[in-house]
């Protein structure tokens, strides 16, 4: 995707109906994903999200574009996802640590993802590391979850 469309996108957590909302810059819905639960790609009251450009070891370039990390507070754990909504990774309390608690706010300060949670602990993480130390099960088919992909946005590919 072409990275001035990537920058005129913002990004909105909507903790009453437990969905990330992708907008573009006449705030429009460009995608729209999540649902209530606890399973891989649904939420549990988001409330945070930042763009990402993990990098992994061995690899000499950062991925094509970035993808987007979500404070997913009442599974206190944070949610990685592609642009189109695409599951990549959960980064759960185990990984985060205890001291962080519920996330909150994220920062992204490449190649570290500060966490921090509702009490102000801190946990920080390279992401690439944890996403790869982190296996998840795939998700199951939920009538909570989904992904709006309006047409508009596929016309942007």
């Amino acid at each position: 995707m072409n990275p001035d469309v990537i920058r005129s996108f913002s990004f909105h957590c909507d903790p009453l109906t437990h969905r990330v909302s992708v907008m573009d810059a006449d705030g429009r819905i460009v995608i729209e994903f999540g649902g209530f639960g606890r399973q891989p790609g649904a939420f549990d009251t988001p409330i945070d999200a930042t763009l990402v450009m993990p990098e992994f070891f061995g690899e000499s370039d950062h991925a094509t574009e970035p993808w987007l990390a979500v404070a997913d507070y009442g599974n206190r754990r944070v949610q990685v996802f592609e642009l189109d909504g695409a599951l990549v990774g959960v980064i759960d309390e185990e990984i985060l640590g205890a001291a962080a608690g519920a996330p909150c706010r994220l920062v992204w300060r490449d190649p570290v993802l500060e966490v921090e949670g509702v009490d102000g602990g801190r946990s920080r993480l390279h992401l690439g590391a944890a996403l790869l130390s982190n296996e998840i099960e795939p998700a199951l088919p939920s009538a909570t979850f989904a992904a709006h992909v309006p047409r508009s946005y596929r016309e942007l590919n």
